[in-house]
């Protein structure tokens, strides 16, 4: 949600390849050319000769070659130019004050150059060096007496400072200019920004530019078999160091697939790619990986074409100062989700002031939230940190802590608002994925209940079963033998508390008032400095008092005592089973519905709401064991996945899976990031 604050550019996005059999129809402007043209440093400045990069896209954003040749206002040939690669080049340029120029293509399309600029600062950076990053700075007359400043920055944080003054020795074109090496090692792998400031701290111009300290995690995988059997088991040994071959201990995702059928690119986006290049600048980026390959002059050339067309950008202090002052804070942090609306009276009347108390409940949590509602009903409950299917409740209480029949209008969830800028791509169909997709589809609507019936299938007649249905009973949780049960059947109208407080060796103070408190006889955790036991309601536990604190939880006091079905008391060795938690005993409340039924005296507004989405299993087949669904064919083009292998301390870790019934030769993809932060990737094909 903070993001919302900057530019969407930098969000991230994926295409995804759809192939269907149906045709795609093809934009009528194919063969429209959009040239940009990004002055080196962001203006070009009168009489200072400069660097002008271009790049060249069609309308579905890929690259076009281009020819043509730079004429000013008057019609005069001043340069060619034409693109080296990725529709990218460059020219060289020295502005004339008041002079305007434009690029006429080979098939005679007129394209505009920027205007130049009378004041400014003019940069020169070569990155081709391995160990110092040159920069050639010039300035326009009225700069070019007084001192200026050349900062670097990457990720928000200042890593270079220096204060300079233009020396009277050094001239270029009749122009003062000053030389500036930097060690690279005094900067960390990723995009690094070079910004000029003059003597005021005005900023006038700035560089992106690229540093790779090759300091990335060196991955590796070795496959036990090189001749892949069908549903042979097979066994992917994985191994990460540091630069320096030191074992790494880290985690990181594994994907195997058919490398037949599908296999991706060394040039293809990947966590490397990802997280110092394509997050840090705007536009698609062509084959990514290709920067990575190597570190030979031409790659680095490449790269630095990249930084000076994608990664340019024009200094707008102006619109800067607005951003800071008008939106840097309309939108906050996010530290959960939240869950937000109005509460009214039935009669649709805003209860202002009120005291709303909120159940979260999920599969593994139970947590109780109150606030006061604003003057105008409205509520908002935050920082809510929830997996899978959530039930909500709420309450009122007046003034006076007395229930109110409420009605609850929650908000709507708000769609993230997103200008997708780019337009859809026409992919060349891969027949051979498509191929064995369709096979797999049909092999899948033969075997698996619920698709579309085949010859090969056999319609059963409608069978009826009755028979009585069979009230559950309630076990005791995790099968353990309780040292007391309470059942509250025939108690209903009594606090669950009071029957409780009849347990031996259960002793409760202050049943009816605000703060009881509880304590099993013989229990002190020292692990908490508490004697309070452990709560769990419906398999949920609740958290336990510290420090001394042996009152009982909020959640319990609001539970509802018609809803409380029996209550266990675990005790000593019984209670041990639930660790240090439960060294001071357990007390577990089963209630009838199976879930915690809070304030049935009122009508409860409740809600189904899906919290944090759960990670799915993903599923392998093992062949070791006969089983009736193995006579389906497989046909799988993904093999393995897994989101997180952890390495040992030696950086080794091993994969176990079996192959389906047509790899012949496997492609492993392995991404991952160590916790000082190193990145690594990885992308082989194994066996024969």
């Amino acid at each position: 949600n903070w993001m919302r604050n900057f530019d969407e550019a930098f969000f991230f996005t994926k295409k995804i390849k759809i192939f269907g059999n149906k045709s795609v129809s093809t934009s009528k402007e194919i063969n429209k050319i959009d040239l940009q043209f990004f002055p080196e440093g962001g203006n070009m400045i009168a009489g200072l000769p400069g660097k002008i990069a271009f790049k060249a896209i069609g309308v579905d954003g890929a690259s076009v070659k281009v020819r043509g040749k730079i004429i000013d206002e008057n019609g005069k040939h001043v340069s060619n130019f034409g693109t080296i690669g990725d529709g990218t080049g460059f020219f060289n340029l020295n502005p004339k004050v008041g002079v305007s120029y434009r690029a006429v293509l080979n098939d005679g399309s007129i394209y505009i150059l920027p205007k130049s600029q009378e004041d400014g600062y003019g940069i020169v950076v070569n990155n081709l060096a391995d160990r110092y990053l040159s920069l050639k700075i010039q300035a326009s007359k009225n700069l070019s007496e007084k001192p200026f400043y050349v900062i670097a920055t990457s990720q928000n944080k200042r890593y270079f400072q220096g204060k300079f003054l233009f020396g009277r020795e050094k001239y270029v074109n009749g122009n003062k200019y000053v030389n500036i090496d930097i060690p690279k090692n005094k900067f960390p792998s990723g995009i690094l920004t070079l910004t000029i400031l003059d003597d005021k701290g005005k900023a006038w111009s700035e560089r992106v530019v690229f540093i790779n300290n090759q300091d990335q995690l060196i991955i590796s995988a070795k496959i036990n078999k090189t001749k892949l059997k069908p549903r042979s088991k097979i066994a992917i040994d994985i191994k990460v160091t540091d630069k320096n071959g030191k074992p790494v201990e880290t985690d990181v995702s594994v994907a195997v697939t058919d490398a037949d059928k599908v296999s991706k690119n060394k040039d293809d986006s990947n966590i490397l790619t990802h997280l110092l290049l394509e997050s840090d600048i705007k536009g698609t980026i062509e084959k990514p990986g290709q920067y990575f390959i190597d570190q030979e002059r031409k790659t680095k050339w490449k790269l630095d074409m990249l930084m000076l067309t994608n990664g340019w950008r024009r200094l707008n202090w102006k619109k800067l100062n607005t951003i800071k002052q008008d939106s840097i804070k309309k939108y906050t942090v996010s530290k959960g989700f939240t869950i937000s609306g109005i509460a009214t009276s039935k009669s649709n009347k805003p209860l202002g002031g009120v005291t709303l108390k909120l159940v979260v409940k999920s599969n593994k949590s139970l947590n109780l939230f109150e606030i006061q509602t604003t003057e105008n009903g409205r509520f908002s409950f935050n920082e809510i940190n929830s997996s899978d299917s959530l039930s909500l409740a709420f309450n009122g209480l007046d003034k006076n802590k007395k229930e109110l029949d409420i009605k609850i209008i929650l908000d709507k969830k708000s769609k993230m608002p997103f200008k997708n800028n780019s337009k859809a791509s026409v992919f060349k169909e891969d027949k051979k994925y498509v191929q064995v997709a369709t096979l797999k589809m049909n092999t899948d609507s033969v075997f698996d209940v619920g698709n579309n019936l085949t010859e090969k299938n056999i319609l059963l007649n409608t069978v009826q079963i009755k028979g009585s249905k069979k009230q559950p009973k309630t076990p005791s949780l995790h099968g353990i033998t309780p040292d007391a049960t309470v059942t509250m059947k025939g108690r209903e109208n009594t606090n669950f508390l009071n029957v409780l407080n009849t347990v031996s060796g259960v002793e409760i103070k202050g049943v009816g008032g605000l703060s009881p408190v509880v304590t099993i006889r013989g229990g002190f955790n020292s692990f908490s400095l508490s004697s309070s036991p452990l709560w769990i309601v419906d398999g949920v536990s609740l958290p336990y008092g510290t420090g001394g604190n042996e009152r009982i939880p909020q959640v319990i006091l609001d539970l509802n005592s018609n809803d409380v079905e029996k209550i266990d008391v675990l005790k000593g060795g019984r209670a041990g089973a639930f660790g240090m938690k439960g060294n001071n005993g357990v007390i577990i409340i089963y209630t009838k519905r199976g879930k915690a039924s809070f304030y049935k005296q009122k009508k409860v507004p409740e809600f189904k709401l899906q919290g944090y989405v759960l990670t799915k299993e993903f599923y392998i087949p093992k062949y070791n064991k006969y089983q009736p669904s193995h006579k389906k064919e497989d046909y799988r083009t993904t093999l393995f996945w897994a989101p997180s292998i952890k390495t040992d301390k030696n950086g080794k870790a091993t994969i176990h899976f079996y192959n389906s019934d047509i790899a012949k030769k496997l492609q492993i993809a392995i991404e991952g990031i160590s916790i000082n932060g190193f990145i690594g990737a990885y992308l082989n094909t194994l066996g024969q």
